[in-house]
């Protein structure tokens, strides 16, 4: 298995996360994440339209569960105040 760094960078290789916009790094389309149930929507003849990836926000989402999964978490303070910043030794 490909590490957690080479998953996120092959992600980034063909996405860019702008606000709550993904766009396609090869044809400039983009897609809301209100709109992440719905197929990917790239302009004609773009080279990733025949990628596997159908649903960006999909795969960022398993991406982002594998970072969390792999890796050390920040413990960030709740909106009470309560909590504190640092790693939890996972």
């Amino acid at each position: 298995m490909d590490s957690i760094n080479q998953v996120v960078s092959g992600w980034s290789r063909s996405w860019v996360l702008v606000g709550h916009t993904i766009v396609c790094g090869a044809c400039m389309a983009s897609q809301a994440a209100s709109d992440a149930n719905l197929p990917f929507a790239h302009a004609h003849g773009c080279r990733e339209g025949q990628s596997d990836i159908k649903y960006p926000w999909y795969e960022l989402d398993r991406i982002s569960h594998l970072v969390v999964s792999r890796s050390n978490v920040l413990h960030l303070p709740s909106r009470h105040g309560k909590g504190k910043l640092g790693r939890s030794p996972v």
